[in-house]
């Protein structure tokens, strides 16, 4: 049975970071990290507003979170993940909760994220589609990755200068 919110205690403690649990569940289990190695993701963390669930019992870290942020005003939330034997409980929530109210405290004003498949979870704590999202662009220099689905933008040839 899947712990309860009552069963962990969130943190916003870097020093708490179980960092192999990070890097073996994101391999494991996150389709989004394929080829980053534990040096690459100890890295993120260290560059990161990190955050953990730990059951209480044991100190277990259970469910991770980070934040890019410039500290003053935008972060992006990635690396979401909740250990997939206590998924169901309520856990991805109390751990979104914890973030949103972080954050607000630090007065970042806005946040953004990808997902796949976990809309709800985050529109229920104020994500949205991006307004306008024809402005966001991307610079990647490696292959895309598979769970990705790239549009032609509309604006493409507008604006590429050919």
């Amino acid at each position: 049975m899947p712990l309860t919110p009552a069963d962990v205690e969130f943190s916003v403690d870097q020093s708490r970071i179980d960092q192999l649990w990070v890097h073996e569940t994101l391999q494991t289990h996150a389709y989004w990290v394929e080829g980053r190695t534990a040096e690459m993701q100890l890295r993120a963390n260290q560059h990161s507003i990190c955050y953990g669930l730990y059951r209480r019992r044991d100190g277990q870290q259970v469910a991770f979170a980070r934040v890019l942020s410039d500290h003053a005003g935008l972060g992006w939330l990635c690396d979401v993940i909740v250990e997939p034997s206590e998924r169901g409980g309520g856990l991805g929530k109390l751990l979104v909760e914890g973030i949103v109210a972080d954050l607000d405290g630090r007065g970042i004003k806005r946040t953004i994220l990808t997902t796949v498949d976990a809309h709800g979870l985050y529109a229920r704590h104020g994500w949205a589609p991006l307004r306008k999202p024809e402005y966001m662009m991307e610079r990647r220099t490696g292959p895309v990755p598979a769970h990705y689905e790239v549009a032609e933008s509309p604006l493409a040839d507008e604006r590429d200068g050919t």
